[in-house]
């Protein structure tokens, strides 16, 4: 047709998936953002691993896995250089590649979920455990 334009996007291929997991220290005795704040502020990055996003109140600390590693990458980067992301408040940021091969976290099915839900979560307890000892305040 004469005059009418069509855009494309260009498609985006990703690789493998490469799992990340992004953590933050907030200073003591500071407002938390939740979980579904959390995951409002981050989505725009790339896929998430919903259901590992986590808020630790005793230790200040919050953790949000995005499916990719570029995603968790772009988000990083954004916060550290736009220090207000989560309000007005000093927050630190660690970025932890999580070793869990795209097998290990099945896509589909109740008894997939539950068995990535498995393996994502022991991987985050033990990334966890270094985030309250390595982060400081």
């Amino acid at each position: 047709m004469v005059g009418s334009s069509v855009s494309t996007k260009p498609e985006i291929l990703e690789g493998p998936s490469e799992p990340a997991m992004l953590m933050m220290k907030f200073p003591l005795h500071s407002k938390l953002p939740s979980v579904p704040e959390l995951k409002a502020k981050f989505v725009r990055f790339g896929h998430l691993y919903e259901s590992a996003t986590r808020v630790f109140q005793n230790s200040s600390t919050a953790k949000v896995v995005f499916k990719n590693k570029s995603s968790a990458e772009a988000a990083y980067n954004h916060a550290v250089l736009n220090r207000t992301f989560l309000g007005n408040i000093k927050v630190n940021y660690r970025l932890q590649v999580l070793n869990v091969s795209a097998p290990e976290l099945p896509e589909s099915g109740e008894s997939s979920k539950r068995l990535r839900k498995d393996l994502l979560n022991q991987r985050l307890e033990q990334f966890s455990s270094c985030l309250c000892t390595q982060v400081s305040p």
